[in-house]
This record gives C-alpha cells, structure tokens and sequence, in this order.
C-alpha cells in the first residue's frame, strides 16, 4: 500500500461525500486507504457514514466509544494504518493530485519523519494562498511564533515510527497542529516542508474550531509549550490580535494584547496593538472591528 489518509470525523455526514469523491480523484493511480475516525456522531449522522464507508472498498471507519476529541482521532488513525506513509486530512478540506505525487516524491527520502507545507484557505468563492518558508532544524515554536509561520493537520504527512513518538497533543482542543510540530521538533524529528501548493482548507462553514477564539484553550497551549519564552507568547498573541479586531471581542482582544511584550513587537504589530488599544479605551472596539473587517473584505474581492 502506498500510504493512508486519516480523517477524524464528528457529525461530518453533509461535508464528507463531497470531500471522499475529491479524495478518490486525487488518488486516481495510487494503492491507498482512506481511515474515518468518529468521535462519537449522532445517530443519523453515523448512520449514512456507515453506508459510505460499506459502499467504498477504500474506506475504513473506526467508532470510537468515547467522544474526545480530533487530536486522539488522528492518532488512532496512525495507528490503525495500514501503510508506513500517513497524511490528515480534515472532513471537509481537499487535495489535488499533483500534491499526492510531489509529497510521495519527497517521502522516498526515508530520513524524513515529517512533512508539512503552504496551504489555501476557501470561502465561498474567495481563495486566499499562505505561503511560508520553514528551514530545516528550525525549532517549532521559533517557526510559528518568531518568523510567524503556520502549520495546518491538512498539510502534514508522517512516516510512522514503531515508537510512535510523533503524535498529536491528545490534551488540546485547539492548536493541535502548533503543538505537534513544537513536540516534534523538540523530540529531534526530522522535518520538512513543501513549498508547493494543493491543500485547500474550507474556513466558510459554520463551527470550524479554528475559526474560534477561545482563552482558555490559548491558556492550555502557552502554559505547557511556551511558558519560558515571553518573545514566543508575545508571538503567540499577535497571531490573535486580529482575530479579536475581526471578530469584535474586545476580550480577547485585551487578553492577547495584555501577554504582549512591546519591545518585540514588529512595526506592523505595533500599530494593530495600538489600533486595538485605541477603539477599547475609546468604547469603540465593535466600530472600529466592524470597519477593519469591512475594509479586509473589500480588498478579496
């Protein structure tokens, strides 16, 4: 078997035809299986994935018992994988073909334990491409909070180790993917990134967790992974300081900007933070969101 595709699913039925039969385009040729992990769906949605996955040769699902969450869907799904080759995906994202194929190219180097690369986010009619350049041996949190790269589990691929020390941090419901790659760099792994295109993430649905602020989740995240480091957390905050601009949540807003130490702050993150601070002593923080928003939206279209 060539490789594996796991994707952990809850109450997905609407969103997984459609991601399956763009699954078995792009993997026209190739000898794989596709592993459907559910975190315990309703009824009548685990009901039609059952007919799914019994139409489709391709196909397993996994039920678990106990609802959890997508970080121990994904790492049983390395587990129950057949092939030593392993890409995520999420229920209602897509890859093209040209990826499968440069991304087995890259794995033939068997050094390599992990790969992750650029990605396109859609909405509706909007593609929007994010492009970064990760250098090999850079530790994880340096990438995502110093040279502000990104990592999504829809672009990561693994080599499976007997050891399995390469997993998703089971403990987060948020930022899974920001502390796999801070794991696995921490525990020496060898990874790489492609610079090529082909991951397409649906960010327009209703209810996508990274589409969320949520505080406590960001406390979960920083307290474990980047406690020493107050640049790495100052790193952390900005990523969400316009988010919390976009979404007009002056809380979160304050929160991020409150972990913020100015002296590492760019020119460009300054003035959000100033921005920010501005609308929030002023009583116009929703105004002032509303516009920035507003403007974004503008400019995509």
């Amino acid at each position: 078997m060539d490789f594996s595709i796991v994707i952990p699913i809850y109450n997905s039925a609407r969103y997984l035809p459609k991601t399956l039969k763009r699954v078995f385009n792009a993997c026209q040729g190739f000898d794989y299986q596709v592993i459907l992990v559910d975190d315990c769906s309703d009824e009548d949605d685990i009901k039609y994935i059952r007919q799914i996955a019994a139409t489709n040769s391709n196909v397993m699902l996994h039920e678990k018992k106990k609802k959890s969450n997508a970080a121990v869907s994904r790492n049983l799904g390395i587990k129950l994988a057949q092939s030593e080759i392993v890409f995520f995906l999420d229920s209602d994202d897509y890859f093209t073909t040209n990826y499968i194929i440069r991304r087995m190219n890259k794995h033939e180097d068997r050094h390599i334990d992990i790969i992750f690369g650029n990605y396109a986010e859609v909405s509706g009619d909007s593609v929007r491409d994010f492009n970064f350049h990760y250098k090999s041996g850079s530790s994880g949190e340096d990438f995502l909070f110093l040279e502000m790269g990104d990592i999504r589990s829809s672009t990561i691929s693994i080599r499976k180790k007997s050891d399995r020390r390469f997993l998703f941090p089971e403990f987060l419901n948020k930022h899974q993917d920001w502390g796999f790659l801070v794991n696995a760099t921490n525990l020496g792994a060898h990874v790489a990134h492609d610079a090529g295109g082909g991951v397409f993430l649906d960010v327009g649905r209703y209810g996508r967790m990274t589409a969320k602020l949520n505080l406590e989740a960001s406390d979960r995240f920083t307290n474990p992974f980047l406690s020493p480091s107050d640049r790495h957390i100052s790193g952390f905050a900005c990523k969400h300081l316009l988010a919390s601009l976009y979404s007009e949540n002056a809380q979160a807003f304050n929160y991020y900007s409150s972990r913020i130490v100015r002296r590492s702050l760019s020119g460009k993150f300054k003035m959000i933070k100033w921005y920010g601070d501005c609308l929030a002593r002023l009583g116009l923080f929703s105004v002032g969101g509303r516009l920035l928003r507003n403007v974004r939206q503008g400019f995509r279209r």
